[in-house]
C-alpha cells in the first residue's frame, strides 16, 4: 500500500515536471521580449538595432531552444554552458549563467550556440541540472 502511495506520488511529480519544462522555452516570443534579449547583448547601441531581419533570424532560432532536467536526457552527450563562448565584444558585463536558476531570465542570444548543426545539441547551466536543448536546423 505505501509503495503505491510514493509511486503515484514520484510518477505525479515526473509529470508535472515535464509540463512545466514544456511550458518554458521560447516558441512564442513578444517584440518586447526580444527586444531586451537583444539589447542585453548589444547594450541598446544605435549601431546594432534590432531590425526585422535581425528579428527574423531571432524568432527563428529561439524556436529551437528549450529546457529539461539533465535526469531526463540519461544517454545525451551533454556539454557544459560554460564551454561556449559569451559574446562580450559589445558588452563587457556579460557572464555565463550558473547554478539553479529562472530559466524565464535566461538569454540564449548572449552564448556563441551553433545554431545551424544538423543535430539537437544539449548544454547543461554549471551547478545545476537544468539543461538547455537546441534543436536541430532541418
Amino acid at each position: 500500500m505505501r509503495l503505491t502511495i510514493i509511486l503515484t506520488i514520484v510518477l505525479s511529480l515526473s509529470s508535472l515536471l515535464r509540463a512545466q519544462e514544456k511550458n518554458q522555452d521560447f516558441k512564442t516570443i513578444s517584440k518586447t521580449s526580444l527586444e531586451q534579449l537583444h539589447f542585453e547583448v548589444f547594450k541598446g547601441l544605435d549601431a546594432f538595432p534590432l531590425n526585422e531581419e535581425m528579428t527574423n533570424i531571432y524568432q527563428e532560432r529561439l524556436s529551437r531552444i528549450s529546457f529539461s532536467n539533465i535526469a531526463s536526457l540519461k544517454g545525451k552527450q551533454i556539454r557544459k554552458l560554460s564551454e561556449v563562448v559569451v559574446l562580450r565584444k559589445v558588452n563587457q558585463e556579460l557572464t555565463h549563467d550558473s547554478g539553479e536558476m529562472d530559466l524565464a531570465k535566461f538569454n540564449p542570444l548572449k552564448y556563441g550556440f551553433m545554431f545551424y548543426e544538423p543535430y539537437d545539441q544539449f548544454f547543461q547551466i554549471d551547478g545545476s541540472s537544468q539543461v538547455v536543448i537546441i534543436k536541430a536546423n532541418k
